[in-house]
């Protein structure tokens, strides 16, 4: 098995799609990630504009990947991660108050995922055809990350405002911080989407068990993508449930949104690159 090194200087970064239309798709995430720096930032016709250049890109580079069916490779699983999330982000944006102000934290961290997909370059194979309930089982899987991405993003916003109101502002912090929704508005955005993924993660789950009967096997298969995603949903509904209780909000709950987000990070991408790269 080849390392990350490896595969950077042994010949080209990307295979399929092309290093072009992967850096393009890179290129066309700037003005997102450019636009709340260079001017005055609304949601206006531009900031509709980069948006939806950088989900059209991201979402083209995804598909190329799709055309031969659903790929198992660490890079596929990235660029659909990161089309997806922004493909989440958008509507919820247009939609929810101040949400469209998370861009300033999310699509920095969609570019990331790009990025490192483009330098892993592990396309890997196609799954077999598993029939209409195994695209239904991955396209939930991707919907659950991508609210769970963006509520991430609002619970770190929120976090990021509290120091501020807490440090008294100024710097690097607090220009960052101006640029974000408020405190309460976060806070308020990141339980939304967190009862969203906790019933498109049960969705997930049940769409999981529908494609494991449908092949043949048991129930349930307790390995490391199974364990961590049950973890994820018992993490979500214990804070969801704690919140319903006590209003638990603050630095806890985002401590727990992070966790929740890094367990689903492993059980999905993680357990492809752990798989492809370091066993």
């Amino acid at each position: 098995m080849k390392t990350i090194g490896q595969r950077i200087t042994e010949g080209p970064l990307v295979t399929s799609p092309t290093l072009m239309v992967s850096l393009a798709a890179l290129a066309a995430m700037m003005p997102a990630i450019l636009l709340p720096h260079m001017a005055v930032f609304r949601r206006d016709l531009r900031y509709w504009v980069v948006l939806v250049l950088a989900l059209t890109m991201s979402a083209l580079v995804a598909a190329d990947h799709l055309s031969a069916g659903w790929p198992r490779g660490v890079t596929p699983a990235l660029w659909l991660t990161a089309a997806t999330t922004l493909a989440v982000f958008l509507p919820v944006a247009a939609v929810t108050g101040a949400a469209w102000r998370l861009s300033v934290l999310l699509l920095p961290y969609v570019a990331a995922i790009g990025l490192l997909a483009t330098l892993v370059d592990d396309p890997g194979a196609a799954l077999a055809r598993g029939g209409a309930w195994t695209g239904v089982h991955i396209a939930v899987s991707l919907v659950t990350y991508g609210l769970l991405t963006v509520a991430a993003a609002a619970g770190l916003a929120a976090q990021l405002q509290a120091h501020v109101l807490k440090t008294g502002g100024g710097g690097r912090a607090g220009r960052w911080a101006a640029l974000l929704p408020a405190v309460a508005e976060s806070e308020r955005l990141e339980f939304r989407l967190l009862l969203a993924s906790e019933v498109v993660l049960a969705l997930g789950m049940a769409s999981g068990v529908a494609v494991r009967l449908l092949n043949g096997a048991g129930i349930l298969v307790f390995d490391h993508k199974t364990v961590l995603t049950i973890a994820a949903f018992a993490v979500i509904g214990a804070l969801l449930l704690l919140h319903a209780r006590s209003g638990t909000r603050g630095r806890g709950a985002a401590r727990v949104v992070l966790l929740a987000y890094l367990l689903l990070t492993l059980a999905y991408p993680g357990v492809k690159f752990v798989s492809d790269f370091l066993i």
